[in-house]
């Protein structure tokens, strides 16, 4: 009984005040419901408290009956309270127990993944798979893992690779057993991928490929991010296609270069409202309030292949190039964005048959930057894009005009 009574004792210890909290109010409902039936009783059958009835008018039968009714209640009472604060217990525990075996199945998964054999290594990320599937909380934990291994310098280990690829894309976008988080960052700055890189159907809270080299296609196809998009200076030796994607803040391409073709469609590029404005001073001396947050930063990339942008909405500043009175911390290009060329050709440098640009059904409602472009590039472009604001439209009308004078 003394053993009983301390492991009540300890599990009500043990109870979170949230817990404690909930169990009082219970008792105190349970009390004042006993109080309030006794009361009404009371009232009822004898017209007043038992207190107030004379002697000679107290009926002794309704007095034991009010009394056990009483009794009976407040037994009830600490039965349910009993029951409470063991189903609580035992609810504790069970989670308790739950994430034991989650973090010790998590352990397991890492050391397998560790592992120098590529077929236990494969088996260890089935397992990372499975411990995020069983608690969400570990999922960003096994992101990361699974990008550090893509992100470390290693010898060619393409099935592995891949098959880390293949369960990323399977894992975030549901085609497997659990659909994961929405708010799940990837961080593959460096790394260097020889398999082909592919993420379809899902959201997500962003992508980090800073200095990143593809010698496969990269392919991202109807992708929510909700966070930042950040390529900057990454490599792709292939194709790059993003498609039916939507980049809530932006997406930082300066200095990427593309060997390849680049296609964009049914592409949205959005972002909130910058707090602090900046000015953008041109070449043509045209002026505009940068009023966006998060732009869509072209300066310095390189498209050596096709470029194909159809049915490409931007709802935020597209930057192809940085004009020259802008600062920023980190070392951004400061030449204007290539297309059919590389830099070291020049913007101005011969370019290929307009059959290598394909621009339909684009929208740019916001500022479209665009000194030091190619002014031949440009004369194609703008024929098959919708440029809403007319201030932009004239700035970009006198910066081909002033080009071609010259």
């Amino acid at each position: 009984m003394a053993q009983k009574h301390k492991s009540r004792r300890n599990k009500w210890e043990d109870a979170s005040l949230g817990e404690k909290l909930t169990l009082l109010g219970f008792i105190a409902l349970w009390v004042f419901l006993a109080a309030v039936t006794f009361i009404g009783i009371c009232y009822r059958f004898l017209g007043s408290m038992i207190w107030d009835l004379h002697p000679e008018t107290k009926n002794i039968l309704e007095v034991v009956r009010i009394s056990l009714t009483i009794v009976g209640g407040i037994g009830a009472v600490g039965y349910l309270v009993i029951k409470y604060q063991e189903r609580q217990a035992g609810l504790r525990e069970e989670r308790r127990t739950v994430n034991q075996l989650d973090r010790r199945r998590f352990g397991e998964a890492i050391a397998l993944f560790g592992s120098e054999n590529t077929i236990t290594r494969m088996a260890g990320v089935h397992a990372l798979i499975e411990a995020g599937n069983a608690d969400q909380s570990l999922q960003q934990e096994i992101i990361n893992l699974l990008c550090g291994y893509l992100r470390s310098k290693r010898t060619q280990d393409n099935v592995c690779e891949s098959h880390i690829i293949n369960l990323l894309h399977g894992t975030l976008s549901g085609h497997l057993d659990v659909r994961w988080r929405d708010d799940l960052f990837l961080d593959l700055h460096g790394a260097e991928c020889l398999e082909s890189f592919y993420l379809s159907d899902c959201t997500i809270l962003g992508m980090n490929l800073n200095d990143a080299t593809f010698n496969s296609g990269f392919t991202l196809d109807n992708i929510t991010m909700s966070g930042t998009f950040q390529c900057s200076h990454a490599h792709f030796n292939k194709m790059i296609n993003l498609r039916g994607c939507t980049f809530e803040a932006g997406a930082d391409f300066s200095g990427i270069h593309v060997n390849k073709n680049t296609v964009i469609e049914h592409t949205t590029f959005n972002s909130q409202d910058t707090e602090n404005e900046q000015a953008l001073l041109t070449t043509t001396g045209s002026r505009f309030k940068a009023s966006k947050e998060h732009p869509v930063d072209l300066a310095g990339a390189e498209f050596l292949g096709l470029f194909y942008l159809d049915n490409v909405v931007f709802n935020t500043d597209c930057l192809l190039t940085i004009p020259s009175n802008i600062s920023y911390a980190d070392a951004r290009p400061r030449t204007p964005a290539t297309f059919g060329m590389s830099q070291k050709e020049g913007p101005e440098g011969s370019l290929p048959s307009s059959a290598r640009f394909s621009v339909n059904d684009v929208i740019f409602n916001e500022i479209l930057c665009v000194d030091g472009v190619n002014s031949n590039f440009l004369n194609i472009m703008r024929s098959h894009v919708t440029i809403s604001r007319e201030d932009v439209k004239d700035y970009i009308n006198s910066y081909i005009e002033r080009k071609q004078s010259t």
